[in-house]
């Protein structure tokens, strides 16, 4: 259990992974609860998820109006293990090689099975 954050030098954006191991929460309430992370009226609809060989992932991406930043979710489901691994970043840089490496970053992440 615990949280690492990852800044690139020049402090544009973050990547942040969270691991737990005592999620008890039912699989189906999933989208709802990285919903409510947000505090995002989105549909639950809007959260993609696929599941195989046990593993459900999950997959979010939040505008925050307000702050001007965007968020990527990345949710990683196996029994009560428990991943969240997001990016976060002003609107306005989310293009070129900010995009390139963090969803590099963002899409690099899995469990080993």
């Amino acid at each position: 259990e615990g949280i690492i954050n990852l800044f690139p030098e020049n402090q544009i954006g973050a990547v942040t992974i969270s691991g737990y191991d005592t999620i008890d929460f039912p699989l189906e309430e999933t989208p709802k609860f990285i919903l409510d992370m947000y505090g995002s009226e989105d549909s639950a609809s809007k959260v993609q998820s696929k599941t195989s060989g046990g593993v459900s992932t999950y997959y979010y991406e939040y505008t925050d109006d307000q702050k001007k930043e965007l968020w990527m979710t990345k949710v990683i489901r196996k029994g009560k293990l428990f991943y969240i691994l997001t990016i976060n970043i002003p609107v306005k840089y989310w293009s070129g090689n900010y995009k390139n490496d963090f969803q590099e970053t963002f899409n690099s992440f899995k469990l080993k099975k």
